[in-house]
């Protein structure tokens, strides 16, 4: 799934140089550009504001199912693209030259995982699920707290790259190894709606 999300760029940038720390500030410059080229469908979502058109689907329940588990899924991805193995397909083991490639891909990969999460949630939105509208609103907004954090991770691992960066270019020990860690987590109330409502669905799709 993940190949299947992954984000295709218009263009595939290039290093501003080879420089220390080069490798790092080219992930952040990438995956910050790719966020910046879906900044226009993110916003389609944020100011989605009316009910959904047409008859509601046939089976809300199902589709709801689904969606949930699309969205868990997605997440999940998130574990592969950061595990230790991935990373050092691309950044390289001790001693072997990073891959401009494969580090672009890393940011590709992050950046679909963030689009697959907007049009889960804009799928949801746009759908008609009847009784179960409350579900699918709760459902939806599922999917905000990730995207944000997505977009709080490559801000802060700009900030963070260039300042490790021009530290070690200008000579300083650098004591705290960096480290890419994405936490993603979600509302705690919005988790509690949707708890709820998860036993009516069970109920609806046994029914």
């Amino acid at each position: 799934m993940l190949e299947h999300i992954a984000y295709i760029p218009g263009t595939i940038g290039q290093p501003a140089d080879r420089e220390a720390g080069w490798e790092y500030l080219y992930l952040a410059a990438e995956l910050a550009r790719y966020l910046s080229a879906l900044e226009p469908t993110r916003l389609e979502l944020v100011n989605v504001t009316t009910a959904p058109a047409g008859p509601p689907v046939a089976d809300p329940p199902g589709e709801l199912t689904h969606a949930m588990e699309t969205i868990s899924t997605t997440v999940a991805l998130t574990e592969t693209i950061f595990s230790p193995a991935h990373l050092e397909g691309a950044f390289g083991p001790p001693g072997v030259p990073a891959d401009v490639v494969a580090i672009a891909h890393i940011a590709s990969e992050l950046a679909g995982v963030y689009l697959n999460l907007i049009h889960v949630a804009l799928d949801v939105k746009s759908t008609n699920f009847g009784q179960f509208h409350d579900v699918a609103t709760d459902l939806a907004d599922v999917c905000l707290g990730p995207i944000s954090q997505i977009q709080a991770f490559s801000a802060a691992l700009s900030d963070n790259v260039q300042r490790v960066a021009e530290g070690v270019r200008g000579g300083q020990a650098q004591t705290t190894p960096l480290q890419l860690v994405l936490t993603i987590s979600v509302d705690d109330a919005v988790m509690a709606r949707l708890n709820g409502h998860i036993d009516a669905l069970l109920r609806a799709r046994k029914g």
